[in-house]
């Protein structure tokens, strides 16, 4: 019970927040200008507005837990949009899907060892709303062809990775496209303690 409240507050959290971000480090733009440049390429079913929100949450997240909050950084936007991408790409049906971790990709893929990555595959029965695709990746729902959805902060390995002292760089992609009956999101995570 305790739980579900919790949980109401962090989406509450998150529709006032809305698409409203603090300037937070290096960039100046709340547009996260880094993902803007996949976006216009061929990068379909980018998901821009979930994309600014969740960097906003990610930071709320980690201030709760007494962190400082991540700085985007090109380089680390780079392997999380490239990496989400590819995903996608690859994703054919529920039983036929990709999601791995990049270092199971090709050598273009593997990010250093200064570098973490939380991935997340989320199925939806409607395009998601910004506030339903990032309560997914971080909170969790009970929706999709496995009903047992854990967001990252409810997974001990993933949390532990939001919540690591050391991070200061932060990228992040979410893509959505519609194969077969269901909507499928692809969420991935990139913080560094390097430049």
């Amino acid at each position: 019970m305790f739980y579900k409240f919790l949980n109401n507050i962090s989406i509450i959290l998150i529709l006032l927040l809305g698409v409203s971000l603090t300037t937070i480090g290096q960039t100046s733009d709340p547009v996260l200008k880094y993902n803007v440049v996949y976006n216009d390429g061929d990068y379909s079913g980018q998901y821009l507005e979930a994309e600014k929100v969740l960097y906003s949450e990610v930071n709320f997240y980690r201030e709760r837990h007494g962190l400082s909050a991540l700085v985007l950084n090109e380089t680390t936007v780079n392997y999380a949009c490239r990496w989400g991408y590819y995903m996608m790409e690859k994703h054919v049906d529920v039983t036929n899907n990709f999601y791995q971790h990049s270092k199971f990709g090709g050598a273009e893929y593997q990010i250093p060892s200064t570098t973490s990555e939380i991935i997340h595959l989320v199925y939806f029965d409607h395009y998601p709303s910004v506030t339903e695709a990032v309560s997914a990746l971080m909170y969790g729902i009970n929706r999709g062809p496995d009903h047992s959805i854990l967001g990252w902060t409810q997974s001990e390995p993933h949390n532990l990775c939001l919540t690591q002292s050391i991070a200061k760089y932060y990228g992040c992609s979410i893509f959505v496209e519609k194969k077969g009956v269901w909507f499928v999101l692809y969420g991935v995570v990139n913080m560094s303690c390097v430049y």
